[in-house]
């Protein structure tokens, strides 16, 4: 009986902490997941950032609206299973509609896509740079500031786990490798 109290603490303890995000496929969905529930499934983002660090694990920055035309956004950090809000945003527009600087998750853009980018680049760490465990520090989708579209894209930036080179790869939204730089 004392074991079975142990365990059930134990497991309601580790639910209540939050736990690490993993940098994976599996993390980034979970990620996808609690923007949806912050912004709703139809918000317009104009950035997301997914960091990690040692100690905390996976944070998310968030800049989004469920409005876009009142040119009204809000920043949001995630961290340690809290949302904070870091600042609203206003948008100054010349030329172009709202929407034409701002993109939503869905179809052609995915928090998961970036988690299955991140297998692959740590699979090509592996073959071609042979580091076995390497951890993305960084994974971005910004807006570009004209307005084109066609610029959008998936940023990572991966290092070894013990530390060293910074590894930065440039997808565009269909998954192809545009850049890789180090």
């Amino acid at each position: 009986m004392r074991k079975l109290i142990l365990v059930i603490a134990t497991g309601l303890l580790l639910c209540s902490c939050g736990g690490k995000l993993s940098d994976d496929k599996a993390g980034f969905q979970e990620i996808e997941s609690k923007l949806n529930d912050k912004f709703g499934d139809d918000a317009f983002y104009t950035s997301i950032m997914v960091a990690y660090t040692e100690q905390i694990g996976m944070l998310v920055d968030a800049t989004g609206t469920d409005d876009p035309e009142s040119l009204k956004l809000e920043e949001w950090n995630w961290v340690q299973n809290n949302w904070t809000q870091k600042s609203d945003v206003t948008l100054e527009i010349t030329g172009g509609e709202a929407k034409d600087f701002m993109f939503t998750l869905g179809d052609k853009i995915s928090i998961s896509k970036l988690g299955e980018l991140a297998e692959t680049a740590k699979k090509k760490l592996k073959d071609e740079k042979e580091i076995d465990e390497a951890i993305v520090t960084v994974a971005r989708i910004d807006s570009p500031n004209d307005g084109d579209k066609s610029k959008l894209g998936y940023n990572l930036t991966l290092e070894p786990k013990n530390g060293g080179t910074s590894f930065h790869f440039s997808y565009d939204l269909d998954g192809n490798l545009k850049d890789f730089t180090y």
